[in-house]
């Protein structure tokens, strides 16, 4: 067995105030950002719901049928940018398990660089320590050093990806607490990034690119940080650039099998959807999407009524149950402002009904129910935005398991 090589301190506290001033400006637009995304993913609930209905509704054969799946295309797009903007905020808080990272690397690095001029080699360690990542948003920090490194030699060249075991014994790398850690290095020989514009490079909005957001360096570092590690840059102009992400090692022993990668796959609206039977109540506090998930259930085959707000929830609930005509299910929006929102509302009920059947569904909240539900008093999640089949699924293993 290879032993982890150790990082010998050279530096002390160079760096230092640096990670401390990204920290603080991260921390400056999490509120900024998770309003942003909450609003955000509610409109996108709406857009996305009503353009699923409809392709169902109209059906594969009809006319306007491939302007609507272009439609919900941009939809998926624009939801990939509002769960950029959630890893400013605690909504974006990483749902953990124990995995090892390097087959998810490598199928991050086959998916970005398919069809490329430029090479990748692959190098690890045959024990890599296994870690506690939420894989879906690793696979994003991959990814975006992938892209970057690719964009960096429009004209070819080689990428190198390395990961090995590293125990830190000192504080050469800025921001990380004595411990073994994994390290995950991308390494390009592209253009580079000059010294002005390495200091700025995670900073929220800052790019180079004409097409780019400035968000791919800034959500990843926030990932990462929310992960208990860093990351970092070395880089000079014309001479490539090296990004670092480590990683804590996990305390537990078996690793759980990794998820590749996966993208957005276009299928036939009707393809997998579960049609049922029952009473739902929808509590959300936006009227258009409080609509649409009603039309949605309703074309599922549900009967459903709504409120508005977590006290209403209560009321109808106990009624209907009082009334021998309980509801089958609850779909409870998580952030009601200025009211009672579905987390309390949940907690509540359960004690008056310890049968309840609630799914929680939040574009963002300050709230760890969407990425552990367990330990609350929900069933299962339904993120906003979703589609009709994601709704579907939910209620069909919920209420015939």
């Amino acid at each position: 067995m290879r032993h982890p090589k150790k990082i010998v301190n050279s530096t002390g506290k160079h760096n230092a105030e640096d990670e401390l001033f990204k920290s603080e400006k991260l921390e400056s637009i999490s509120l900024l950002a998770g309003g942003i995304a909450h609003d955000l993913n509610n409109m996108l609930s709406a857009i996305l719901g009503n353009i699923s209905i409809l392709r169902i509704e109209l059906g594969e054969g009809n006319q306007h049928s491939a302007k609507l799946v272009a439609a919900e295309k941009a939809t998926l797009q624009a939801r990939l940018l509002t769960q950029q903007l959630l890893t400013f905020s605690k909504g974006g808080t990483p749902a953990l398990e124990v995995t090892t990272i390097s087959e998810m690397v490598e199928e991050c690095a086959q998916f970005i660089l398919r069809g490329s001029k430029v090479k990748c080699s692959i190098e690890k360690e045959d024990d890599l320590w296994p870690v506690d990542a939420d894989k879906g948003q690793i696979s994003q920090v991959v990814n975006n050093l992938i892209i970057n490194a690719n964009q960096a030699m429009p004209d070819g060249g080689d990428i190198l990806i390395r990961m090995r075991n590293l125990q830190v014994s000192n504080t050469e790398v800025p921001a990380l607490k004595l411990g073994d850690y994994i390290c995950i290095e991308v390494r390009d020989e592209g253009i580079g990034i000059s010294p002005n514009n390495l200091k700025k490079i995670f900073d929220p909005y800052f790019t180079t690119k004409t097409k780019g957001n400035g968000l791919g360096l800034a959500s990843s570092y926030s990932i990462i940080t929310m992960h208990k590690g860093t990351i970092t840059a070395d880089s000079s102009s014309g001479k490539g650039s090296i990004f670092r992400v480590y990683l804590p090692k996990s305390m537990q022993l078996a690793p759980a099998k990794s998820n590749p990668f996966e993208a957005e796959k276009e299928e036939p609206a009707s393809e997998g959807i579960h049609r049922g039977k029952g009473r739902i109540l929808v509590m959300d506090d936006m009227e258009a999407m409080m609509i649409v998930a009603g039309e949605i259930l309703t074309v599922l085959g549900y009967d459903v009524e709504y409120s508005t707000n977590g006290n209403e929830a209560i009321k109808a609930y106990k009624t209907a149950k009082d009334a021998g005509n309980p509801f089958d299910a609850c779909v409870f929006d998580l952030t009601v402002p200025g009211g009672m929102g579905g987390e309390e509302a949940a907690n509540i009920l359960i004690d008056y009904d310890p049968n309840l059947v609630a799914i929680a569904s939040s574009g963002y909240t300050t709230s760890n129910v969407m990425s552990d539900y367990k330990n609350s008093a929900f069933k299962a999640v339904l993120p906003k935005p979703y589609r009709i089949k994601e709704m579907s699924d939910v209620l069909h293993e919920l209420l015939n398991s």
